[in-house]
């Protein structure tokens, strides 16, 4: 079962706050055993534009920088 189950959901969708206000979240995702299909559920689900949210331990931001270093491995030899 998915650690955040249960927990805040203001520590995953913060309003407001910059990325220190997903700090919270990240400590659940941390320890969380379903963290890699969480991520993979986000990156499909929510698509490349996804603005809001922690998934996976990954804030918004986190993510585009993620997608930016794969397309450049992937490219970029």
């Amino acid at each position: 079962m998915a650690a955040c189950v249960g927990q805040p959901l203001e520590w995953f969708f913060p309003d407001g706050g910059g990325e220190s206000a997903y700090e919270k979240g990240k400590t659940v995702c941390a320890g969380c055993t379903v963290r890699a299909e969480c991520l993979a559920l986000a990156e499909d689900f929510v698509g490349a534009g996804d603005r809001y949210g922690l998934f996976g331990g990954l804030t918004p931001s986190e993510r585009r920088a993620q997608r930016r270093n794969e397309v450049k491995r992937l490219f970029i030899r």
